[in-house]
């Protein structure tokens, strides 16, 4: 074990800038902080290594039955590590419970006892289960449910290794500047977390030996590196104080979207023994640092934050589940328990009706998380239908009738009501509704708010809806009853002959225009009907492993009553939009063609749907006599194994 406190001194002398200690003290800073949670007071976080913090270092070390040498190393970092393991919540447990209405907030109005205490309903568990459910249910889909959702866009690359955290020079200058943001020198973190939400959802839905080996070298070289493991730069060493909480809640929230989604696609990454001790080491260091030490960082005593609890309580479920550790998955499963309880009958949670205008907001917020916890809880066998559902779909009636109705939100949402002059939650909501939507759809697609939930989730400018911990749009589907997912199949269709009438290229991309004669759906009058495919590579050389997108082009010509649906179509997918044409993806992006499809006549969608699904069969038939459709019906054939 000693390499890895050896990893973290080293990110000491790497790391500067910012940092309080000196550029070359943050470890020792670090475990300053870490003794000081532990019980033993280490004097100021400077990374000096004076009087208390010598004295504390020899008490802490006799607690372990070892001595001191005067000399601070890994093998006191590894055994301060090893003291944080073993101390869950740092000894002090939040202290929010469902029948205390009181929380830490000053507004004492929004406080409530909870209608039921959901964890008084939880099982005591004496085991735990892999997440295998969750790949299983997902890979029985069919290829085109979760062919899109269960994608990786092409921007989701894993940041680079060794990055340090940020934050602003002083308080005041968070205040006031940064206008409570967090600072975006932090923006990798996320990114690594988004990175992982991504692959571990795709993963755990079809094998993909590329993207596995992507996934196993950067979690790799930043479990090699000890990425984020500063976090020094966060505290004042004068009044012990945490300057930009905001940018301490990211890591903690990230940290848990990296771990889960590891668990995902562990299967997959063929580690050795080796690997995986260095991954899941870095892990768990990760969580002792974010998470175990969040409750001591937040305010003397413990936590009545509902959402800080649940965030606590998420990561301890995540926790137990990396360490086989059933006790802590039990504790954390039943702080979410009571965080989800703070729902009132008309459905808006405590924690959301305590930021005023952010109520909206923040309901979204919970509602997602809820939705995480019930994956976590449910993948244990643990009957979340009857014990968490009733209240989530609440919190989901009270979010749509909000979302449409802002009447709704009072008394809880009086305009500038513990927010800055300017900002209003409600309008950002409308913009980036909550990614619990989609989850939420899938369990109970016939809600009395399923109407009013689908019409907000057409605003999200995101394809796909990732939460703090998993990519939702494709997990969700797991969950979902197949039959209601929306996807129908393909009338009969018979072509009396085919034609492809010629390919071109331009640089990136092919082009080949397409003539179906005769063509019959279920039995109708025959027609003639062109269309254009188009084949989109990542460089000049036109070969199936470049390939990126095939997409079927449709002129507003063939399209009856196209002139009143073509502006809808922006709302379906920025790919998938141009004025003057329908565009139909294959591959990872099938679904957005559902929407796409539904925009359109009943008569024309049945037409354009059979001609879709019939297209790969047709060139395939053609392929021998046609160069250009066996070419065609090569890229066709790659893109579809893309879902299989």
């Amino acid at each position: 074990m000693r390499r890895w406190g050896t990893i973290l001194l080293a990110l000491g002398c790497l790391a500067g800038g910012q940092s309080h200690a000196n550029a070359g003290d943050i470890a020792l800073a670090n475990a300053q902080l870490f003794l000081d949670i532990l019980g033993f007071d280490a004097g100021p976080y400077d990374g000096v290594i004076g009087g208390r913090t010598t004295s504390a270092l020899t008490a802490f070390m006799r607690s372990r039955g070892k001595e001191f040498d005067g000399e601070f190393g890994a093998d006191e970092l590894d055994e301060i590590y090893a003291a944080l393991d073993e101390v869950p919540y740092n000894g002090r447990p939040p202290r929010l419970n469902a029948a205390d209405g009181r929380t830490s907030y000053e507004r004492h109005e929004f406080d409530f006892p909870a209608p039921v205490d959901l964890a008084a309903l939880l099982p005591e568990l004496t085991e735990l289960r892999s997440l295998d459910s969750v790949s299983e249910r997902l890979r029985a889909l069919p290829p085109e449910a979760r062919g899109f959702q269960c994608g990786l866009p092409s921007w989701a690359a894993f940041p680079a290794a060794g990055q340090t955290l940020h934050t602003y020079a002083t308080f005041r200058e968070f205040e006031t500047t940064a206008q409570r943001n967090p600072h975006r020198g932090n923006r990798w973190v996320e990114e690594l977390q988004e990175s992982m939400s991504y692959a571990g959802a795709r993963l755990a839905a079809r094998d993909d030996p590329a993207l596995a080996l992507e996934v196993k070298q950067a979690l790799l070289a930043h479990s090699a590196a000890g990425s984020a493991l500063d976090v020094t730069t966060f505290l004042d060493p004068a009044t012990r104080r945490v300057i930009v909480a905001p940018d301490y809640t990211v890591p903690a929230q990230a940290t848990q979207g990296i771990v889960i989604n590891y668990l995902l696609a562990r299967p997959q990454l063929k580690l050795s023994p080796s690997e995986q001790e260095q991954i899941e080491t870095w892990l768990n260091r990760l969580l002792e640092t974010y998470i175990d030490s969040f409750n001591v960082l937040n305010g003397e005593g413990s936590i009545r934050e509902p959402r800080a609890v649940e965030l606590i309580g998420r990561a301890y479920m995540i926790w137990g589940l990396l360490r086989n550790d059933v006790g802590r998955f039990n504790e954390g499963a039943r702080q979410a328990a009571i965080s989800i309880s703070l729902t009132r009958e008309d459905g808006s949670h405590r924690f959301g009706a305590s930021r005023g205008n952010r109520v909206l907001w923040y309901q979204g917020v919970m509602l997602s998380n809820a939705l995480a916890d019930y994956l976590l809880m449910e993948s244990q066998g643990i009957d979340v239908k009857s014990i968490l559902l009733p209240t989530i779909s609440r919190m989901a009636d009270y979010w749509g009738r909000g979302w449409h109705d802002n009447t709704t939100l009072f008394p809880y949402a009086q305009e500038n009501n513990a927010v800055y002059v300017g900002s209003d939650y409600r309008l950002q909501e409308a913009r980036y509704p909550s990614p619990g939507i989609e989850f939420f759809l899938g369990l109970q697609p016939d809600a009395p708010v399923a109407g009013l939930l689908r019409a907000a989730n057409l605003n999200t400018p995101e394809p796909i809806a990732t939460g703090e911990t998993f990519n939702m749009s494709c997990i969700g589907l797991a969950y979902a009853d197949p039959s209601t997912l929306g996807i129908e199949p393909a009338a009969p269709l018979t072509v009396a002959r085919v034609n492809v009438l010629g390919s071109g290229q331009q640089g990136q991309w092919q082009g080949y225009s397409v003539l179906l004669n005769g063509v019959s759906v279920d039995g109708a009058a025959p027609q003639n009907l062109s269309f254009e495919v188009f084949t989109d590579f990542s460089s000049d050389v036109v070969e199936p492993e470049n390939l990126i997108l095939v997409r079927m082009v449709i002129a507003s010509r063939n399209i009856e009553n196209y002139a009143a649906q073509m502006t809808e179509f922006a709302n379906c997918s920025e790919i998938a939009f141009q004025p003057g044409q329908v565009r139909l993806h294959f591959g990872v992006e099938v679904l957005e063609n559902d929407c796409i499809l539904d925009r359109l006549t009943p008569e024309d969608r049945e037409l354009w749907r059979a001609v879709f699904a019939a297209l790969p069969q047709i060139m395939l038939d053609l392929a021998p006599t046609d160069p250009d459709a066996s070419r065609l019906s090569m890229m066709l054939e790659h893109k579809l194994d893309e879902v299989r």
